[in-house]
């Protein structure tokens, strides 16, 4: 099958030829092979599905139960609503968090690794700080919960579209957030059930759940194969690029981007006009 390429935008360098595999800078060409069955039955996307369906499904059902959860226990609405404001201030402040630690660390995986871990400290926290009713705990321990919930979720997005390269980035984004919305629904459904008596058996029992949803979903990313293949496609154009203009003389060629730049009758072969 013929694959289209797409040149979205360059940089102030070109030569008066330029082939798509050696285009370098912020120059940016996507293979577009249509939806293939292949890229979503990859078994680390099926992993990332299951495990960022878990994440948003824990996280979107605690804003809504968290009053359901904590009242049993003796806490008021007002202070259930504050509990609920920490873990969205958490959120907030994770998902900054996860840029410059993949800045750092340039790994999609580890920040997940780290995610569910610290979720899961602070979700044990927050379940044993209810039966004893620690209420300055319970609050950190809920941010705590926000940050480490919501550090996963950007770059669980990232890692999709590496994962599933060259399959557009709408469509890999759009099953991790069609997983996840669906998850919630019948997570949600789920604790209310559980907690449909408004006792503190009912609540322990879904925190539990939540707890187990968490070893899940860490067990899930701990078997997926960081497989970058989106970054080292561009490196890869970058590093040939590179190549071809470092003997390429630009001394005595004056190019002016005001012309257009065309796709001929050659497969990967641009023409500069």
């Amino acid at each position: 099958n013929d694959i289209e390429q797409q040149v979205f935008f360059f940089n102030d360098t070109a030569t008066t030829e330029i082939y798509t595999e050696q285009i370098v800078g912020s120059v940016r060409c996507v293979q577009e092979t249509g939806i293939n069955a292949e890229y979503m039955a990859n078994q680390d996307f099926l992993f990332l599905v299951i495990q960022f369906s878990m994440g948003y499904a824990l996280y979107e059902g605690l804003q809504v139960v968290i009053s359901t959860v904590v009242r049993p226990f003796g806490f008021t609405e007002q202070q259930a609503s504050y509990f609920g404001l920490l873990l969205n201030f958490g959120s907030m402040f994770g998902l900054l968090l996860s840029m410059v630690i993949q800045r750092v660390t340039n790994s999609f995986k580890l920040i997940i690794l780290l995610s569910y871990i610290i979720s899961l400290s602070a979700l044990v926290t927050f379940t044993a700080s209810l039966l004893w009713q620690y209420y300055k705990v319970i609050n950190i321990a809920a941010f705590v919960l926000g940050i480490g919930i919501n550090l996963f979720w950007n770059v669980s997005l990232e890692l999709g579209c590496e994962i599933t390269f060259p399959l557009g980035e709408a469509a890999s984004t759009s099953w991790l957030q069609t997983s996840g919305c669906i998850m919630s629904i019948i997570h949600v459904n789920v604790m209310e059930f559980i907690m449909r008596h408004k006792n503190q058996s009912g609540s322990l029992t879904a925190a539990v759940m939540n707890i187990a949803f968490m070893l899940a979903a860490l067990i899930c990313t701990s078997v997926i194969k960081e497989t970058l293949k989106r970054l080292e496609y561009e490196n890869d154009l970058k590093t040939k690029g590179q190549t071809k203009l470092s003997s390429t003389d630009f001394s005595d060629s004056q190019i002016d981007f005001n012309k257009n730049i065309e796709l001929s009758p050659i497969k990967n072969h641009y023409h500069y006009q």
